[in-house]
Order: structure tokens, then sequence, then C-alpha cells
């Protein structure tokens, strides 16, 4: 028999470990999201939430929002939208389609995945909230920070881009013409006989009855469209780090920014890294799910082709969970000494954005403010 030379072995083993650890790399970090995508599925939040009677949700999607809803911003559509002004119209005409159903939970079995539109609602009394469109099925925060799920089957037939009804070939129609009734149905005429009248018929004249006035009917509900806009284009693109990858050390700081995979094992929930301008490396700001503050500096060492990490500070914070939807998106590239990088799970997906430090956004700042820290201490 045929005998392999040992070297045969030893390079089959070689081939099956390299393989092994190719696979388990790709495996266990996937690409990381660099600017904003909607997340796939329901809201946690929504799903958890208690469910109210159904008297309470006998209401339509125009019913809810009109009279409290002030304006409407687009933050994300899909390409199944041709332009903006589709979208738009799409969503016009849902906010007034008084023939939808809302309830406080999923009554619909079929599965939702990223949404086709996602906008931010802003209320008359000052509060947002969020309005999630996948086809037919609509899920929404109310003033109230309550969540509702609705659905829009007729409206979805007749102005969605996927929708087979917006066909302008005619449907064929079975007429009378052209229609043969089957057999089994063809049933024989039963005549029923007729039988004398008990009494005699009365005589005279009857009088009409007097005709019947019919009850006013309530004109029907105006609902209000308020002002659709859309987030600039430029927010939903990722952002470009071209200009900063030059540097080994900046693509150590974006690795440890970006990696959803550890930030997930450490339960980060935000991310803030700053660049300071005279110190070197980075400040890293981080906020955990069990309400927990750390503050540590990343310094890359081009010796040992790693970052070198020092805890600084480590402290509780209060609950400020429901306050990163709401952090505003930007994909801006200023020079690296103005850089700023925000990352947060939207959903499951661990999400990237970059701003620039001389027009960054006062809200991000309260981070820094409800950790009793100093943003400035960090950036310069």
């Amino acid at each position: 028999m045929f005998s392999a030379p040992p070297s045969f072995h030893l390079c089959l083993l070689i081939l099956f470990f390299g393989c092994l650890n190719l696979l388990t790399a790709l495996a266990a970090e996937p690409p990381a999201v660099l600017g904003y995508r909607p997340a796939i599925g329901i809201p946690e939040e929504a799903r958890r939430q208690e469910r109210l009677d159904e008297k309470h949700g006998r209401q339509t999607l125009a019913s809810h929002l009109s009279p409290v809803l002030e304006s409407v911003s687009v933050r994300y559509h899909s390409q199944i939208w041709t332009n903006q002004s589709h979208a738009s119209n799409y969503l016009a005409g849902l906010l007034v389609d008084a023939k939808t159903y809302t309830a406080t939970h999923q009554f619909w079995s079929q599965g939702v995945g990223s949404p086709e539109l996602e906008c931010l609602l802003t209320f008359t009394n000052g509060q947002t909230g969020k309005l999630l469109i996948d086809g037919p099925y609509i899920c929404f925060r109310d003033q109230t920070n309550r969540w509702w799920f609705a659905s829009a089957q007729e409206h979805y037939e007749q102005a969605h881009p996927r929708s087979w009804k917006r066909s302008t070939t005619p449907i064929p129609q079975t007429t009378a013409a052209n229609s043969v009734p089957s057999p089994e149905r063809t049933r024989p005429v039963r005549t029923i006989p007729t039988r004398p009248l008990l009494s005699p018929p009365i005589s005279g004249t009857i009088p009409p009855a007097p005709e019947a006035k019919p009850l006013p009917t309530p004109p029907p509900p105006v609902y209000r469209i308020p002002p659709i806009t859309f987030e600039n284009e430029v927010d939903r693109r990722p952002p470009d780090f071209s200009r900063y990858l030059d540097s080994a050390a900046f693509r150590a700081y974006l690795h440890a920014q970006t990696n959803a995979v550890a930030h997930r094992q450490q339960g980060t929930q935000l991310l803030i890294t700053t660049f300071p301008t005279k110190n070197a490396g980075v400040y890293q700001l981080t906020f955990t799910g069990g309400n927990l503050m750390r503050l540590q500096h990343l310094e890359y060492s081009p010796s040992a082709q790693g970052l070198l990490v020092t805890p600084m500070l480590e402290s509780p914070v209060p609950d400020i969970s429901k306050s990163y939807a709401e952090i505003p998106s930007d994909n801006a590239t200023p020079p690296l000494s103005r850089l700023v990088l925000i990352s947060l799970y939207h959903g499951t997906n661990w999400v990237t954005f970059s701003y620039d430090r001389g027009s960054l956004p006062r809200y991000i700042e309260g981070f820094y403010d409800v950790s009793h820290l100093r943003l400035e201490d960090y950036t310069e």
C-alpha cells in the first residue's frame, strides 16, 4: 500500500489549522457599520411593554398622531424609494389614512426586517417619538413614550412601489358574457306555493307611513399633514476616513472604536472617543448597560504594535440609555485634532458617527456633564 511521507501529513495539519483560524477570525469580528442604518426587527422596548386592553387600541394612525404631531423628519429611507418626493408622498398619505388599525401589541405574524422608512416625530408638547415603516407594517412611539403597532394594508396596496396593485396593466375581470356556471353550482329554482289569506283584506285606503327623516351624519374628520423634512443625504453615507488611514495609530484607534464583538462582551452601550491636540493618544468615555461610566486613555505603541490602555476613572451614573437614540447623526471628517467619534447600538448594529469638535452639538456635551467631567479637558 502507498504510504504518505510524514511531511505530507504535517502540511495537511498546518493547512487545516490555518483554515480554522481564518474562519474563526471571520466569524468573531463582523464588519463595523459606519454611518446610520436602522436596526432590524421590532424595538426591544416595544416588545416588552405592557399590553393594554383592546378597547384602548381601536384608533387609527391618523387619529393618534395628527392632533398632536408638529413635524416629521425622515432619518432614513431605503433604496426602494426612487427619490425623496416619492417617499414624502407615501408618508403624507399614510399620516391621514383613516383606514388603519392600531394596537399595543404586534398583531401580525409576519417577520419584520430593516425599516424602509424611519422618521423622528416632534409633538406639540415638546416630546419626540419615532415612526418605523416596513411595508404595510408600522411601529411608532407616541408623545407618552408608548409604542403602538399599526397596519396600513390598503394604503400599501395603492401607493407602495412594491405593491402589484399599482401596476397600470388592467386585471382581466370575469363578465357575464364569458362566464359559464359550473355544474356543481347549478340548482333548480324552487317555487313556494301561495297560501290563501286567513282574513279578508282591509277595505279602504291605508294612509302612507310618515317619511322617516335621515339622521344627520357627522362630517368626516379632517387630518392635518405636518411638515415633512429629510435629513441631509450626506448624513446617511459612511464617513470617509481615508485621510486618516495613513497613520498606524489611527487604524488602531478606529479598530478599538468599531470592534463590535469586544464591546458586546464588555457590555458597552455608548463610546465617545476624542483626539486631543496636545497630548498623545486618545481619551475614551464609555457607558455600560449597568449605569457605569469609565474613562481611559489609549496610546499607540509602535514597538508593541498595539494600544497601551490606562484606566483613569470609573463611577456610577444615572440611567441615560433613553437619550442614546436621540443622538444626531453626522459623518464629518475634520482635521484629526478636532475629530470626535461616537459609537452606540441601534438594535443589533454597532453604529459609528464622526463629528467636528468645533460644531459639536451641545446634546453630546451633556454626556460629560452627567459624568461631572469637562469635555475641554480631553480635547486640548
